[in-house]
């Protein structure tokens, strides 16, 4: 008689983060938080930001226009790389990427990687970084599914899937529509409408054994209405997201060269009435080419991974001199992973190097020890960097009503942070338990501050001038009963300002979810879950008094 015994946890699931590679979970160098389908599922979810409200130690913050973003280790959604399949994308409002605007009817699962990632990554990983891995197609018959979610706020969601083949090329594809009476930081009324419209498309050709090709396209589209007294605000945004790459594998010796290339444009407007009375507004152009090639290889018992990375990135603006600005990169980076039963040491290293602020080294050194099948212990160090955006660098923008003007600062510096991160993982047959410390010291953060203020205007301009730390610990425990799974998680947060010693505004000091599923031989499955998001700082007034919001429950 042979038992088969679920596990609480699969750890020979794959993912890619970690080291740009494939590799099981259990031997990821850092930890790697994954969502996968059966979390996705069970949120109801349309958009990647509900779905990780639902998860401990990824607090949300934002509002309009800029949207929702999610902070990790202490840093807020500005240091926080958004990648999709790999791949960074364009769409940011005020240094802000929203992240309701990103569907995830085609996304396979979600990776997070807390702690800086700019060794692998680049600009932006300073407190980690979320991809999202798109559906894969696969050889076989076709298929496909609708699905209709309703609810309240005027929620009414449909999407729609298919996949199949045709000959040697296997496809899916997407589309959605996603209509609910919210926007980011506003309360809902008769006023309020966000409009999605969503297509997606991923097609794979497997040549031969060894040569594998591979494009993806994505379109999104959203209109935005909010009111604010008796004037009628409204966001009009279009972003797509195309991918090409090929595949080249033999043995455990991997190539690969990718194509990515995103555009997003924004159209801001305001009028009396509720549709805008006018096409034209403040329009804003974004976009990013990324040309990267990959190689991993093995030598002995160790594992070289490396490529390359140029990038090109234009912004077009109102707001910065001559409408428009270019930057173009180029970075090399390389890690090894030498290892040997049960333990890995992975060094790495990246040059980022740019015409405007120069030339940066990004290292970052992990370590892994499994003792025993179920206990896994993980160390690492590392630095993160953000390099300056367009606006802090370039923008002119004068506001007559309120009197003030805002200059950029082509001096700026990237911004740096240094973390050291350890966890501890234990995972049995029935009970996973992981708790994940951090420590994190950032400098030469980007500030606005006052230059002058003369003839009641009052200048503003950008400076490498904020230093601070933050510290914290995250708990997370799975338990599996037959057919009942209880998820836990808890997290403490302290980060504060170096020279004022005030916390940081917007960090929840303690955050906790608790999560119960059950299911029936015949597959019904319920799920219930509580959110509790604790004190935050949300303010300090003249007399450096301190104000806090309230903790929550959802």
């Amino acid at each position: 008689r042979v038992a088969l015994v679920p596990q609480v946890l699969n750890l020979d699931a794959t993912v890619v983060t970690a080291s740009r590679r494939i590799e099981k979970l259990r031997d990821a160098p850092v930890a790697v938080a994954l969502v996968g389908q059966r979390e996705i599922r069970q949120s109801g979810a349309s958009d990647l930001a509900t779905v990780l409200s639902e998860q401990a130690g990824l607090p949300l913050e934002g509002g309009t226009p800029s949207g929702v973003g999610v902070m990790l280790q202490g840093l807020d959604a500005r240091r926080v790389l958004i990648l999709v399949d790999g791949q960074p994308i364009v769409g940011r409002i005020n240094g802000m990427l929203d992240l309701s605007r990103l569907p995830i009817a085609n996304v396979a699962r979600i990776e997070v990687v807390k702690g800086p990632q700019s060794t692998l990554y680049g600009s932006d990983a300073m407190g980690g970084v979320i991809n999202l891995i798109t559906r894969e197609p696969a050889p076989g018959g076709m298929g496909g599914g609708l699905a209709v979610t309703g609810g309240t706020q005027a929620r009414l969601d449909f999407s729609g899937t298919a996949l199949g083949a045709l000959g040697p090329v296997a496809w899916t594809a997407d589309a959605g529509r996603r209509t609910v009476s919210l926007v980011p930081g506003q309360d809902g009324d008769l006023a309020t409408l966000s409009q999605r419209w969503d297509g997606a498309g991923r097609a794979r050709w497997r040549v031969d054994s060894s040569l594998t090709l591979e494009s993806s396209v994505q379109l999104l589209n959203e209109d935005q209405r909010w009111r604010a007294g008796p004037v009628f605000f409204f966001a009009d945004r279009q972003q797509a997201i195309g991918r090409l790459g090929a595949t080249w594998q033999r043995g455990r010796t991997r190539s690969q060269t990718t194509l990515a290339y995103t555009m997003f444009d924004h159209l801001a407007r305001r009028g009396l009435e509720r549709r805008p009375s006018t096409p034209d507004g403040e329009k804003i152009r974004q976009r990013l080419l990324v040309g990267e090639t990959f190689l991993s290889r093995p030598l002995g018992r160790t594992m070289l991974d490396g490529g390359v990375q140029l990038r090109h990135e234009t912004a077009e603006s109102p707001r910065v001199p001559g409408g428009m600005q270019v930057r173009s990169t180029a970075e090399p980076y390389a890690q090894a992973t030498i290892g040997g039963d049960g333990w890995s040491l992975v060094p790495g290293l990246r040059l980022t190097a740019d015409r405007v602020w120069g030339t940066h080294f990004t290292p970052r050194v992990a370590a892994m020890w499994r003792p025993s099948a179920p206990l896994a212990l993980r160390l690492s160090a590392g630095r993160g960097f953000r390099a300056p955006d367009f606006n802090e660098q370039f923008i002119e923008f004068f506001h007559a009503d309120f009197g003030y003007r805002i200059r950029g600062n082509p001096a700026l510096r990237p911004e740096l942070s240094d973390n050291v991160s350890g966890s501890v993982e234990l995972a049995g047959t029935r009970l996973y338990v992981r708790a994940d410390l951090f420590a994190n010291r950032f400098h030469d953060f980007i500030e606005s501050r006052v230059i002058a203020d003369t003839s009641n205007v009052t200048f503003f301009t950008y400076d490498n001038v904020g230093r601070g730390f933050a510290r914290g610990v995250d708990l997370e425990a799975v338990l599996r009963l037959g057919l009942v799974r209880v998820d836990a998680g808890w997290g403490a947060l302290r980060a504060w300002d170096a020279a004022t010693h005030l916390p940081l505004l917007g960090r929840p000091r303690a955050n906790a979810r608790l999560g119960v599923s059950a299911g029936t031989p015949g597959g019904l499955t319920g799920s219930i879950t509580g959110v509790w998001t604790g004190r935050t700082p949300v303010a300090v007034d003249v007399n450096q008094e301190l104000a806090e919001r309230t903790g929550f429950l959802r």
